[in-house]
């Protein structure tokens, strides 16, 4: 019996695999447009642009015709990570308009799978010579704000409280101990989901 419960135990412990994974950019955004809009807005509150807002949409439509088969599987369900910006989280919202509540197993923001932090540069050069310096310490490992600057620093630069806290855990912290860590959540996102079984594409 102890070996029944045992093996029972076992199998109900393994993880189910995605069938695929996808990776989706956001949509343009305003710094797409003008790059000049981080030297007066913080990287992580830079929006999507109307048009952003619609390739979003349309997004949303394809990856819920390729995710079903245009329909033809019946059972099959999604689950989202978004990294901690205005304009992923709105790319987000909007492709989430695609599924109806039944196919959404749930939403995790993920700060781990963020481009570069660029803050909020005030002199649009400046921004430039930090990004071009970044891009080669990125060639040799992993990159922390926390090791040079201040939380103080961080903040008057745009960064985020949570993008901090990353920042002092990228330190000392070893990637196969990065587990978990993000709150798991779906209302804040998808507030007003489709409570039908499918959502007809446009």
């Amino acid at each position: 019996m102890q070996n029944n419960n045992h093996s029972s135990h076992q199998s109900a412990k393994k993880k189910v695999l995605p069938k695929r994974i996808i990776i989706v950019r956001h949509g343009e955004s305003e710094g797409n447009l003008d790059t000049s809009a981080y030297s007066k807005t913080p990287d992580y509150k830079i929006s999507l642009t109307e048009e952003g807002r619609a390739q979003a949409r349309l997004a949303g439509s394809h990856l819920r015709d390729l995710i079903s088969g245009n329909g033809s599987r019946p059972d099959w369900r999604v689950y989202f990570y978004v990294s901690p910006y205005e304009r992923t989280r709105s790319t987000l919202r909007e492709i989430g308009k695609s599924f109806s509540k039944k196919r959404v197993i749930g939403v995790r923001e993920e700060c781990r799978i963020r481009g570069q932090d660029f803050g909020n540069f005030q002199v649009e050069e400046r921004m430039k010579v930090i990004k071009e310096t970044r891009e080669k310490v990125r060639e040799g490992g992993e990159y922390s704000l926390a090791m040079n600057h201040t939380d103080e620093e961080m903040l008057e630069w745009g960064l985020s409280p949570d993008m901090i806290q990353d920042q002092k855990w990228r330190i000392t912290g070893k990637k196969t101990d990065w587990n978990d860590h993000c709150t798991w959540y779906l209302r804040s996102f998808f507030d007003e989901l489709d409570s039908k079984d499918d959502v007809e594409s446009n």
